[in-house]
């Protein structure tokens, strides 16, 4: 059966195929963990450079994080993530998001170092309360995608 489509049911098909196309993708359930383990992971690290005075460990632990989280946003990417497609707006609210997550961190560390603790265990908080806060923006970020384009979705 020859069924062809008119030009004006072609021109909606192409409209709707490239508004598709053109939809933000929620991120990977996994990216928030997955870069709040990051922040987590670079925390200890260097708590425990700090603490136990190894400059080479203080080097990595503030090496390692640009490598890690550009491997897991090239994951994302790959995968269809907001990385891919974004949302209009989303660059401000990363901006801001990384500069919460870096003041959460040199903050916290600050204080604890200030105040006398262990460093070790300061790292271990100020990490974890970044890669935190870092996890809470990306559902964040997803929410706000899935509530724009419900139709979307994954």
């Amino acid at each position: 059966m020859d069924e062809s489509l008119t030009p004006a049911e072609a021109l909606a098909l192409a409209g709707r195929a490239q508004a598709a196309a053109e939809r933000p993708v929620p991120m990977p359930d996994w990216y928030g963990p997955g870069i709040g383990a990051v922040f987590l992971a670079q925390g200890l690290v260097i708590g425990a450079a700090l603490q136990f005075d190894l400059e080479w460990l203080l080097i990595i632990g503030y090496a390692m994080a640009g490598p890690l989280i550009g491997a897991l946003a090239g994951a994302a990417s790959r995968a269809g993530g907001v990385a891919k497609r974004p949302m209009p707006g989303v660059w401000r609210l990363a901006l801001a998001t990384v500069l919460v997550v870096a003041s959460i961190e040199f903050g916290l560390g600050a204080l604890g170092w200030w105040a006398g603790l262990p460093l070790l265990l300061v790292g271990l908080v100020a990490g974890g309360a970044a890669g935190g806060v870092f996890w809470l923006a990306a559902r964040r970020i997803n929410r706000q995608i899935l509530r724009a384009y419900p139709e979307g979705g994954r």
